[in-house]
C-alpha cells in the first residue's frame, strides 16, 4: 500500500471540498484506488473504483457546514495493488541508473538474440543506483508457454558461457502467468559493463517442449510487436531494475546455400559401417577474466569421472541392447577437462540409447559438480556433454549445465558495503578441513589472501586493516562449536579462544578483535572446531553443499565485503 501527499483547498463561498491528487508515476500499475475524506460532521466522499489514464484525480463532494466552519480531520489517498505490479514484478528503483541496454538485438541465426549492455552515468547523479550499483542479474519478461523443464537454453557474455547458466523463475508480484528468463553472476560493473553483448540462444527440451526464437519467447509490453523483449538489470542488493525494451532487430542471416549433393554410389557397391565415437565430456571454463582463485580438476576427479562412465555406459549398453566395440576406452584428464570416449559398432547401435544418455549424463554430472558449491559458481562454469569428442554431433548428443543462484542472507544485521572486492581481504572459496583437538571435533577454516579491490581509489579500497570477521550461523546450534582457532600469517601455529555470538537471534558468529596488517591477513586462516555428529552444513544455513558465509570489517564498520567458502 502505498501513501500519496494531495493538496487540498476548502472554498467556503461554495461549501465545497476540492481535493486533487497529484501526478501519479506509472499510475497504470495500480488497478484500483479510493479516496477518503474524514470530516467534522461525519463526511465520507468516496472515488469510484478505477483511475485515469491522465494520472490526476478530483473530488467534489458537498456538505452541511455550521457557520461555514469545517474542520478536516483526517484525509489520505490510498492505493491499492490487486492484480499484482508490472515487470520485473518485484519494487525496486526503475530510474536514475547509469545502465540500459542498446535499442537493437543481433541475431546470428534464428534460435539466438544478443543484446548490448550500455554505461552512462546521468550528469551530476550521486544516487546509489546510477553512481555506484554493479551489473549482478538481468531479467527478461517471457511468455508462460516457455517456461519447460530442461530447456535447451545458453547464454554467453562476451562469447563466454555465463558463470550461472540461464534460468526461470516466477514473476514474485506479478500475475500468476508471470515467467521471467534469469541471468545471473553477470560480474559486471560501471568499468567494465559497456558494450558488453550478451546472447541467449533458445532450444526445446528432450520432449520438445518450449520455445526456440525470439518471436515466441519474449512476453512483448502491451501494443509491441512479437519479438519485443523487455529487460531488468539489478544490482547485487535487488535494489536497482532499470527496464529497457528493444524493439528493433537485425534481419536473421540469409539461410545458407544447399550443401553439394551427395557422389552417386557405385553400382554394387554398400557403403561400408562406420563405428561411433561417443565421448563423455566435464568442462571446466574460467568465465569470469581475473578470477582470484584458482580451480582445476584433480587426479581424484578424474579417476571418479573415468570409473563411473566407463561402468554406467556399459552397463546401460548391454540393458538396451546396444553394440560396444570390444576395445578398451580412451580416456583424457587435463586441468579443464574429463574425457571417456567408447566407440559403438555403428550409429545405430549408438542410437539405441538416445532414451537414456540424457538422465546419464545429469546424474554424472550431479554426481561430480555440485553447481552450488561456492568453487563452482562465480569465475567458473562445469558443464556436461556427450557427443562425438570433436564438435557437437555424434549418434548420440546431450547436453547439461546447471545454474545455482543462491537466495541472499539475512546477513550481516549492520548496513555495509558487502560486495566482494570492496576492500583487498578476500576469502578463498574452499572451506579447508583439519583435525580437531579431539577425536569427535573437525576444523573447518576460511583461507585469507590479500588482493587489489575492485576500486583501490574508494574509501572501502583504502582500507589496510582488517578489523574483524562474522560468520553467518545458526546461534541455537551455538553448543556444536568447541572453539575458534585464529592464525595470521605470520603466526607459527593458531591460537584458540571461545567463541562468541551477537544477540540471539542475529545468526551471528564473531572472530572479534583480529586488526590485522595486509601482511598479517595475506595468507591468515579463521577456523571453526564443529561437533563431528552435527557438521558444518546445518551449522551455516549451508545444507548439503556445506557452504558457509564470512564477512571481513573494516575499522570504519562500513565495509563488509561477504565471500562464501564450501568443503
Amino acid at each position: 500500500m502505498d501513501l500519496l501527499v494531495i493538496d487540498i483547498r476548502v472554498l467556503p463561498t461554495y461549501r465545497h471540498i476540492n481535493v486533487e491528487v497529484g501526478r501519479l508515476t506509472n499510475l497504470d500499475e495500480f488497478q484500483s484506488c479510493w479516496i477518503a475524506v474524514i470530516c467534522q460532521p461525519n463526511t465520507v466522499g468516496r472515488l469510484p473504483e478505477g483511475g485515469t489514464n491522465s494520472g490526476a484525480a478530483a473530488l467534489n463532494m458537498m456538505t452541511t457546514m455550521r457557520g461555514g466552519a469545517l474542520l478536516l480531520a483526517v484525509l489520505a489517498v490510498v492505493v491499492g495493488v490487486t492484480h499484482g505490479l508490472t515487470f520485473p514484478y518485484v519494487k525496486c528503483a526503475k530510474r536514475p541508473s547509469a545502465y540500459s541496454l542498446a535499442p537493437t538485438i543481433r541475431r546470428p541465426d534464428n534460435n539466438t538474440f544478443c543484446f548490448t549492455v550500455k554505461v552512462a552515468v546521468p550528469d551530476n547523479c550521486t544516487n546509489y543506483c546510477c553512481a555506484k550499483a554493479d551489473l549482478r542479474k538481468i531479467l527478461i519478461d517471457i511468455n508462460p508457454e516457455c517456461n519447460v523443464k530442461n530447456p535447451g537454453l545458453i547464454a554467453t557474455i562476451n562469447g563466454h558461457p555465463t558463470a550461472i547458466g540461464p534460468g526461470f523463475e516466477p514473476g514474485l508480484d506479478g500475475p500468476e502467468d508471470a515467467y521471467l528468463l534469469r541471468l545471473t553472476q553477470l560480474g559486471l560493473n560501471l568499468t567494465n559493463a559497456n558494450n558488453t553483448e550478451i546472447c541467449v540462444t533458445l532450444g526445446l527440451n528432450p520432449a520438445g517442449n518450449g520455445c526456440d526464437t525470439v518471436e515466441q519467447f519474449c512476453r512483448p509490453p502491451p501494443g509491441a510487436p512479437a519479438g519485443t523483449c523487455t529487460a531488468a538489470l539489478f544490482d547485487v542488493k535487488n535494489d536497482c531494475c532499470p527496464v529497457k525494451s528493444f524493439p528493433e532487430y537485425a534481419a536473421p542471416p540469409s539461410p545458407s546455400a544447399p550443401s553439394a549433393p551427395f557422389a552417386p554410389l557405385v553400382p554394387g557397391l554398400a557403403p561400408a559401417l562406420q563405428p561411433c565415437t561417443t565421448c563423455a565430456t566435464l568442462n571446466l571454463e574460467q568465465v569470469m577474466p581475473g578470477a582470484f582463485y584458482n580451480r582445476s580438476f584433480t587426479p581424484a576427479e578424474c579417476k571418479k569421472w573415468s570409473e563411473m562412465v566407463v561402468a554406467d555406459l556399459t552397463a546401460e549398453a548391454a540393458a538396451v541392447g546396444a553394440t560396444l566395440l570390444d576395445e578398451p576406452p580412451s580416456i583424457t584428464c587435463t586441468d579443464n577437462k574429463l574425457q571417456v570416449c567408447n566407440r559403438f559398432a555403428t550409429a545405430e547401435e549408438g542410437a539405441k540409447m538416445e532414451n537414456s544418455i540424457h538422465d546419464l549424463l545429469r546424474y554424472w554430472y550431479g554426481t561430480m559438480a555440485d553447481p552450488c558449491k561456492a568453487y563452482n559458481r562465480g569465475a567458473y562454469k562445469i558443464s556436461g556433454q556427450v557427443s562425438n569428442g570433436v564438435d557437437d554431433t555424434g549418434c548420440l548428443n546431450s547436453m547439461v549445465a546447471v545454474s545455482c543462484d543462491p537466495p541472499l542472507a539475512d546477513f550481516p544485521k549492520c548496513k555495509c558495503d558487502t560486495i566482494a572486492g570492496a576492500t583487498p581481504f578476500y576469502a578463498l572459496p574452499y572451506l579447508e578441513q583439519a583435525p580437531g583437538r579431539t577425536n569427535s571435533t573437525t576444523l573447518y577454516c576460511f583461507q585469507l589472501i590479500v588482493r587489489e579491490p575492485w576500486d583501490p581509489e574508494s574509501a572501502c579500497g583504502k582500507t589496510t586493516t582488517l578489523l574483524k570477521a562474522e560468520v553467518y550461523a545458526d546461534d541455537t546450534r551455538r553448543r556444536r562449536i568447541r572453539g575458534l582457532a585464529i592464525k595470521s600469517a605470520k603466526a607459527a601455529v593458531p591460537r584458540f579462544v571461545s567463541p562468541s555470538w551477537s544477540s540471539s537471534g542475529e545468526n551471528t558468529l564473531k572472530f572479534s578483535s583480529l586488526n590485522w596488517s595486509l601482511e598479517e591477513a595475506h595468507g591468515a586462516k579463521l577456523c571453526m572446531e564443529i561437533d563431528n555428529a552435527f557438521g558444518v552444513g546445518p551449522f551455516c544455513f549451508g545444507g548439503s553443499t556445506e557452504t558457509c558465509k564470512i564477512i571481513f570489517f573494516d575499522t570504519s564498520r562500513d565495509c563488509c565485503p561477504m565471500f562464501d567458502a564450501s568443503t
